[in-house]
């Protein structure tokens, strides 16, 4: 009932007015909250079967929500403490080596297969502003439509380490080249870079913005763009 509420169009953000959207996310949290309680006793009932781990169904901790930070997520404070993570990946497509991403604390790990070998992988904190904001990425061949498991061990120096952002070199941050009769010239930053075209320069910074919606009155809604103010912010 709730899937097919929260497929209607009005439940898109930004089309449709803040009473009815704050109606889908309510509607959709209380049915997440009735999901989880089932799902996690399935899934201790399937750990216990296909790896022969014992679980508390209380434990479990389902990721859905991907705008969490890696401090954040249920996986963070269990690898801060030290203690290891038994993780579920289920491959609804077909067969093939695919890239995993979890979000986690800023910690080196051991990323262990369910045949107890090491996987190579990395922690990549981007995040300039939240340090504890990282990605566990690493590469896992999977079956069709299956479930695959790997343990996390929080260790220094273990198989995924941690990666932080990069320093561009002088080569990565010039390109020059020439299109038609202009010489063109590019500088690249971090979160910004220079176009030079025959001399002149112009400056880019990559930022992400938004509007705020109007309150009161006609608001912004299904097929209305109405801003609050004409800045973004």
């Amino acid at each position: 009932m709730a899937l097919g509420i929260l497929q209607h169009h009005d439940a898109v953000a930004g089309t449709a007015k803040q009473k009815v959207t704050d109606d889908y996310v309510a509607t959709g949290l209380r049915s997440i909250d009735k999901f989880n309680a089932l799902y996690r006793k399935i899934k201790a009932e399937e750990m216990k079967s296909e790896v022969g781990e014992t679980v508390n169904a209380d434990d479990i901790y389902i990721n859905l929500f991907w705008n969490e930070t890696g401090a954040q997520t249920g996986l963070s404070g269990l690898l801060k403490a030290g203690k290891s993570v038994l993780v579920s990946l289920y491959n609804p497509g077909s067969l093939g080596s695919y890239i995993v991403r979890l979000k986690v604390p800023a910690l080196e790990m051991n990323i262990v297969s369910i045949a107890n070998t090491f996987i190579a992988g990395d922690v990549i904190c981007a995040n300039l502003k939240d340090k504890e904001d990282c990605e566990l990425v690493f590469l896992l061949g999977l079956s069709e439509s299956s479930n695959s498991y790997v343990k996390l061990v929080p260790v220094p120096g273990g198989s995924a380490k941690i990666q932080l952002p990069k320093e561009l070199t002088i080569t990565e941050q010039i390109r020059e080249f020439g299109l038609g009769s202009d010489k063109l010239k590019i500088t690249r930053g971090n979160q910004n870079f220079d176009l030079t075209i025959n001399g002149a320069t112009e400056t880019f910074n990559i930022v992400y913005n938004y509007y705020q919606g109007w309150v009161g009155g006609q608001s912004s809604g299904a097929y209305i763009f109405r801003p609050i103010k004409d800045l973004s912010t």
